[in-house]
Formats: C-alpha cells, sequence, structure tokens
C-alpha cells in the first residue's frame, strides 16, 4: 500500500489534519502511526478506508489506484478489499455471530454455501469457531473484539485496518490480544496499517513506526 502526498483539511478549521503525508506499507507488516489525540492519525486511517475524501494525494494498493485526487478517482470503501475494526468494535446487538461475520460477504453478495465456509474459517482462525449461533449481546469485551477482527478478515482483504483496537480491553486482556493479533498477521502476511497512541502497542507489534505530530 502506498500514500503519496495526502492532504485534508475539515471545513472550519485553519489547519490541515494531514499534511502533506507519504507512506508506504508493505504485504507482510505491521506498520503503526503513533502520536497523540488530533494529530491526523484516525483521520490517515479514514482515508486509506475510503470513509473520508483527501483534497489531495493518490493512495494505491499495490500497482491498483484506490484514490487519484488529480483524475477525481476516489472507489467507495466496498470496493478497496480492505478490512477495517473499529474503536468501538461495531457487533449489531441484533444479529448473531455468524451473521455479524457474515454482513461483508452479503453485502458484496457472495454465494450462500461459500459465505458459510468463509464465516466458519474466519471464526476458526480468530479462536471463536463454534459461537457462529450466540447472541451479539452475550458476548465479553475479548470475544467482540475477536468477532470484529473475524468480519473484517473474512472476505480475504489485501489490507487490514485497526483503528485503536484494543483500548475498551483491560490490561492482561489487551497483552493477550496484541500477541494474538501479530502471530495472526505472520500467518496471514498480509498489509496492516495500525493507530494508536499507547506506546507499548507500537512497540510490541510494528515493524515499523510512523510517528506524528
Amino acid at each position: 500500500m502506498h500514500l503519496k502526498g495526502l492532504w485534508k483539511t475539515y471545513p472550519d478549521f485553519f489547519q490541515p489534519a494531514v499534511r502533506d503525508l507519504s507512506l508506504d506499507v508493505y504485504d507482510g507488516e505491521i506498520v503503526t502511526l503513533l502520536g497523540p489525540s488530533g494529530c491526523g492519525k484516525t483521520t490517515t486511517l479514514r482515508m486509506v478506508a475510503g470513509l473520508e475524501t483527501p483534497d489531495d494525494g493518490n493512495i494505491f494498493f499495490g500497482d491498483r489506484a484506490v484514490v487519484m485526487t488529480s483524475r477525481h478517482l476516489f472507489l467507495p470503501p466496498d470496493k478497496r478489499n480492505l478490512g477495517m475494526v473499529f474503536q468501538s468494535y461495531a457487533i449489531w446487538p441484533h444479529m448473531t455471530v455468524g451473521e455479524n461475520v457474515m454482513f461483508p460477504l452479503k453485502s458484496r453478495r457472495f454465494p450462500r454455501r461459500e459465505m458459510r465456509e468463509r464465516v466458519r474459517a474466519a471464526l476458526e482462525l480468530v479462536g471463536m469457531g463454534g459461537f457462529e449461533d450466540r447472541p451479539g449481546p452475550l458476548l465479553s469485551g475479548g470475544q467482540q473484539q475477536r468477532v470484529a477482527l473475524a468480519r473484517a478478515l473474512v472476505t480475504e482483504p489485501r489490507v487490514l485496518l485497526l483503528d485503536e483496537p484494543f483500548s475498551n480491553l483491560d490490561a492482561k486482556l489487551r497483552e493477550h490480544m496484541r500477541i494474538e493479533v501479530k502471530l495472526l498477521q505472520k500467518r496471514l502476511k498480509i498489509a496492516v496499517l495500525f493507530v494508536t497512541h499507547d506506546q507499548i502497542e507500537a512497540l510490541s507489534l510494528s515493524n515499523r513506526i510512523a510517528l506524528m505530530n
């Protein structure tokens, strides 16, 4: 993944949220955006995800352009082959675990048999095999995080985006999930862009760290 000269300014703000940012994230590595609140970490992640439109700059996944502002090219999120885990996990309480994980497959109209197989494989991958019928509200914080991770990986994305996904967990579980994510990423060999303000998380997870101010 290649970010080239990204700029983003919000209405009513004089200073840019992101100023001329360029960054490469290679397959099989975790790159962390580390810095205090308000430095542009999440804005950068949201531009990669397609949830924000940069004022200027380009984003490439491999050789494929997903954003080229000079050509007014902005692929929507569902066309970018990425997965994202939010800080809040965003587990839908009216759905079971299986339905939560299946949601991105349904929106892309995968065949039903393939959806079932992918959901089962994704849940096995994160240690949640056999939980398909568990209601969303009956999950612990750690289980919700695993389900959110399974949902992000079920489409077999090229890029995984993590927006402070451990911040709502207690210290012991946070350390355990960091190890789990690192092992999972090594096995899948995908590019991961990780946002945090926690130096310990950044140092324990990352191949490279980009400091933002």
